[in-house]
């Protein structure tokens, strides 16, 4: 039999997944002009069955990489170095 389920069309023997994801952003200390923010990412999964590991392992990978390219894409790792390098001359002299 088919049903719906918010608009969608499932079969019986179909799996409901659900998960609910927080982010918690908090303002650092800046170094140099770079301001700092810690962020703290949590995520529930309500997998509603037996998911096998083949499909786990292609689906968890992928979910925890957007995290991974978030923190690539705002790096200032450079200007951070480019500060204390800086810093360290200027303590030197």
């Amino acid at each position: 039999t088919k049903d719906t389920v918010e608009g969608h069309l499932t079969d019986s023997g179909d799996k409901r997944i659900s998960a609910h994801t927080v982010w918690v952003f908090e303002p650092l200390k800046a170094i140099g002009d770079v301001q700092q923010t810690e962020v703290t990412f949590t995520t529930n999964v309500e997998l509603g069955g037996n998911i096998p590991t083949s499909v786990m392992n292609i689906i968890a990978p992928r979910f925890l990489n957007q995290v991974s390219d978030l923190r690539k894409k705002f790096d200032k790792s450079k200007e951070i170095d480019a500060f204390t390098r800086l810093e360290v001359v200027k303590k030197m002299r």
